[in-house]
């Protein structure tokens, strides 16, 4: 009987939880739903967590939820709820502000929002839980730990990660006194418009003039969309996947080293 019971109580905790799945959703969401989008690293096709809820707000516009909370490690310089009230803050501003750089080359927007119960509870489901810690200044910032002080276009380039995208810049390891190798020699390499490869605006000689707009490519767009889906991303996650393989994929097709065109979307 007691065994009975604790089966029982398994079985409804599992129904009581059917948005905590894997997710794979190859469809477009009807105007007015919303989808609870969770991958683990260790499923996700491109090697990142996919952790944020989506929702279609209109034809050519989305929006997904990061439901982010905050805390610092070793001697706090400030309460839990303070910390948490002053970075979320903080963050949907910086969210706000680039917020027209969004978008594809064909006109979907996607608006990124920081979760808050009260104000989007009845909009859209609760997105997945991701903890972040604050570090002092001088830490590398990353999707989960940001440096104190970390600047607003990192910031959003670190949220991007928690869609499920990942880093598209030259990453190097030091070798000896003198010589520098390619950390992860298999990596597609995008171009400056991209979030995810350079996230600072480009300027000439610090002036200003000449700057390049960010934009999120149809390949970065449609993984966000329609996560976990094969047949609409197999070409981004080709390239995507050997982000972080630190060893040389001799397999890895010759459009990985294009810049742009890996970026397309489709399949191969």
């Amino acid at each position: 009987m007691f065994n009975l019971l604790i089966l029982a109580l398994a079985a409804f905790t599992a129904s009581a939880q059917p948005r905590t799945q894997y997710v794979s959703q190859c469809d477009e969401l009807d105007i007015g739903k919303d989808l609870h989008v969770y991958v683990p690293n260790r499923r996700s096709p491109t090697t990142v967590t996919h952790s944020y809820s989506l929702r279609r707000n209109s034809f050519y516009e989305h929006e997904v939820f990061l439901n982010v909370k905050f805390h610092q490690p070793g001697t706090p310089t400030m309460d839990v709820k303070t910390l948490n009230s002053y970075y979320k803050t903080r963050a949907q501003s910086c969210l706000d502000k680039d917020a027209e750089m969004f978008a594809d080359q064909s006109g979907r927007t996607l608006k990124i929002t920081i979760f808050d119960q009260d104000l989007h509870g009845k909009k859209v489901v609760t997105p997945p839980l991701v903890e972040i810690s604050i570090e002092p200044k001088g830490h590398r910032s990353n999707s989960r730990a940001h440096e104190s002080n970390v600047d607003c276009k990192t910031l959003v380039h670190e949220y991007l990660h928690l869609l499920g995208l990942v880093d598209e810049y030259e990453e190097t390891n030091k070798e000896g006194l003198f010589k520098r190798v390619n950390a992860y020699p298999s990596r597609a390499i995008s171009t400056d418009h991209s979030w995810m490869r350079y996230h600072y605006s480009v300027s000439f000689l610090g002036t200003g003039l000449g700057k390049k707009k960010k934009f999120l490519y149809k390949g970065q767009l449609d993984a966000v969309l329609f996560p976990n889906c094969e047949s609409r991303n197999g070409l981004y996650y080709t390239c995507a996947k050997n982000a972080y393989n630190w060893h040389l994929d001799p397999n890895a097709p010759a459009i990985c080293k294009t810049r742009e065109d890996w970026l397309q979307g489709g399949t191969l």
